[in-house]
């Protein structure tokens, strides 16, 4: 049980650093001038928030239901800014899929060299 417990408080840990991060972003964004990034930002901290909280009081199906939304905003938006910065690029029809194969394929097949890590359902994060 004092596991789990300490499981979830760094797990809460972790979540709240990666809100802070995702509004530093924003903050970022919002420097550079570019509003509609800003708002963007803002929306999904707002969500990355309530998921937190959420998971905090132990409600399951709010979490689970407000994760539904965060999982589509980051499948479709992530590739969508990556193709607009110039960051990546595809001749797939559908990015996302695209983007999520390439990222399973790269953790698969380059080992300890990978740039990415599997977090969760449809979740990545960045190998340190």
């Amino acid at each position: 049980m004092k596991s789990t417990k300490r499981t979830m408080k760094n797990d809460l840990r972790m979540m709240d650093i990666n809100i802070g991060l995702w509004r530093l972003q924003g903050g970022q964004a919002a420097q550079d001038g570019d509003a509609e990034l800003a708002k963007q930002y803002a929306r999904d901290g707002e969500y990355l928030t309530a998921f937190r909280d959420a998971v905090a009081r132990g409600e399951v199906d709010d979490a689970r239901r407000i994760a539904d939304t965060l999982d589509a905003l980051v499948r479709d938006q992530i590739p969508i800014r990556l193709l607009d910065t110039g960051m990546w690029r595809t001749e797939g029809k559908t990015p996302s899929a695209t983007l999520h194969a390439a990222v399973c394929r790269e953790i698969a097949t380059k080992g300890d060299k990978r740039r990415f890590v599997k977090t969760g359902r449809g979740l990545f994060g960045l190998n340190r």
